[in-house]
């Protein structure tokens, strides 16, 4: 646990390293000065606020939710640890739920202060330990407190003469976030219950089931052989959690990520076996869906280094740090240049990495709004200079990604347009990406305000078309104006007979529905061929150019055009 100290005022991660030791729970950060604070996901699944409620910008967010009998307890508390007379803020306390309930929620957090030790800005976890408080009403699951207790005795009796290893699983389920922002506090009740029902289901009558919330569960597993038992439980949990499942009128999927650990492998009382469980889990989900790790002491190491890792993306997102790339989008019938990709990329120590490292952990933890929102403005800023400039067509474009969640914010339109105006840009300058899945949810909120984006001149392209399978019906009524081929198909055109007729398809749908179809991930002269050959507007990948910082485009533009046409000449 990271102990107080007095640190340099020239970075906000520094500010942030109570993180490493809280990333499974709702983190925050606040600007102490500015009053600015930041949120992730889990905060609003405490306070169950859907994601198209509008947080509040500053620490008010939480303090205006606090219980009115603790209000000026917990207040006090926290402006003795700002005034330096504590070591730590720590709080346990009660805070408005959205259902008119309280949760108690466990707080936590150190500031980092500047020479004088004057507190500049916070960060910590909030921790739903209501759980811990009650048994756990609607599956009558034992909690975490009870769930520890059996463990110790367990542990006891293997002390004491057992034969046997003693195991625990942790299992850390999720659901996409438009599905539960739409759960009512009943429908997750119901959750509750058919995921407990499932778990319990493929366990042996002497295992022990544990519900943290509802989509954490642990289960202690006695007389276990750590080779063979765990896997094997382990895989028929995930067949049993990765079938649909209804609740009301939803027909939710869920993603699984399970950690396990034992006592051939981890010393020590309960707390530990659990949390080397629990570590494992966190690193699962980190791999991807329906993901297992055995805890081993190299896990340790691991999650460590992507705790670190984590921490140091919610420090660039808060100042900002992320830099657009931009990769040019070429017709081909004469070479134009037609617009740009804002492609996202960190500059860390030295170096410039790529989505893969950052996004997977935003996407997750419901900050790629806020990746999305600088790409858009720092796009657009740069767009607009190199207009003014005359190096672009006066039709060039920029394409900026956003998620299909991103959708529901109810601001997403006015702040778009918004920023368009502010720069003097022609909202026909904007293209929106959006993933394939977009379509195939069909939202109201989402259908309006792309409607509305439009009716402005903004143009919406669906990106990876052909990856979410969606049919010609979805496509017509969702407002379009463009269909991206998904680099995975282009890329095997030259070996691929399959990847070619999906192609096909999209440069016919796109046909059909009177759309630009347009190709990402273009790397070879054979498949420039193959996609002039089949009627592809647009194209763009490393064949044309690379994805370059803001300063390289001027020059980009000066010395490219020879080179594309050069490339597109057999088929002009």
């Amino acid at each position: 646990m990271p102990k107080e100290s007095v640190m340099p005022e020239n970075t906000a991660a520094q500010s942030l390293d109570l993180l490493l030791s809280a990333a499974h729970d709702a983190l925050w950060a606040w600007d102490i000065d500015g009053n600015r604070a930041v949120w992730g996901a889990a905060w609003r699944t405490i306070t169950g606020q859907g994601n198209d409620a509008r947080l509040k910008p500053g620490i008010e967010e939480w303090q205006d939710r606090l219980h009115p009998d603790e209000r000026s307890q917990v207040l006090h508390t926290l402006e003795q640890y700002l005034a330096g007379n504590t070591a730590r803020f720590e709080s346990e306390h009660r805070l408005l739920h959205e259902d008119g309930g309280y949760r108690w929620i466990a707080a936590s957090a150190i500031c980092a202060r500047d020479a004088s030790g004057k507190a500049l800005r916070m960060a910590g976890s909030f921790t739903d330990i209501t759980e811990h408080k009650v048994l756990e009403p609607y599956t009558r699951l034992p909690n975490r407190i009870l769930f520890l207790d059996r463990l110790e005795r367990s542990l006891s009796r293997l002390r004491f003469g057992g034969n046997h290893a003693v195991g625990v699983l942790s299992v850390h389920l999720q659901l996409p976030a438009s599905h539960a922002d739409q759960l009512t506090h009943d429908e997750q009740a119901q959750l509750g219950r058919i995921l407990s029902e499932r778990i319990t289901a493929e366990l042996r009558p002497w295992d022990f089931v544990a519900q943290f919330n509802v989509l954490e569960f642990a289960v202690l597993l006695e007389m276990v052989a750590s080779g063979t038992d765990l896997p094997t439980i382990t895989d028929r949990l995930f067949k049993a959690l990765h079938r649909p499942i209804q609740v009301g009128q939803h027909s939710l999927q869920i993603s699984a990520a399970i950690g396990s650990a034992d006592t051939a492998t981890v010393s020590g009382n309960e707390e530990r076996l659990l949390r080397a469980a629990e570590s494992a889990a966190q690193l699962a989900a980190t791999h991807g869906d329906f993901r297992h790790v055995s805890f081993d002491p190299a896990t340790q190491e691991q999650l460590a280094h992507r705790l670190a890792l984590e921490r140091d993306i919610v420090a660039t997102l808060m100042e900002r740090g992320f830099e657009p790339w931009f990769q040019p989008i070429v017709r081909l019938s004469d070479g134009a240049i037609t617009g740009f990709e804002a492609l996202a990329r960190w500059p860390r120590d030295g170096e410039t990495l790529p989505p893969k490292q950052f996004l997977s952990f935003l996407e997750h933890s419901g900050l790629v709004s806020q990746l999305s929102w600088i790409m858009l403005e720092k796009g657009l800023t740069s767009l607009a200079a190199w207009h003014q400039q005359g190096l672009l067509r006066s039709d060039c474009r920029l394409n900026v990604n956003l998620s299909a969640d991103q959708l529901l914010e109810p601001h997403l339109a006015g702040s778009a347009l918004a920023l368009l105006e502010d720069l003097a840009l022609s909202p026909s300058l904007l293209n929106l990406e959006l993933p394939e899945k977009a379509v195939l949810r069909q939202n109201d909120k989402a259908l309006r305000a792309v409607n509305l984006l439009r009716e402005q001149g903004v143009g919406i392209v669906i990106d990876d078309t052909g990856t979410g399978m969606s049919s010609l019906p979805q496509l017509q009524a969702f407002p379009l104006d463009a269909l991206k081929i998904d680099r995975a198909f282009v890329q095997r055109l030259e070996s691929d007979e399959a990847a070619c007729n999906m192609a096909r398809s999209v440069i016919a749908l796109a046909s059909a529905l009177d759309l630009t179809a347009i190709a990402e991930g273009v790397e070879t002269p054979a498949q420039l061929a193959f996609l002039q050959d089949n009627g592809v507007h647009a194209a763009q990948g490393f064949l044309f150019g690379k994805p370059m910082p803001a300063e390289t485009v001027p020059q980009w533009l000066e010395s490219s055009k020879p080179l594309i046409v050069d490339l597109l000449t057999p088929a002009l």
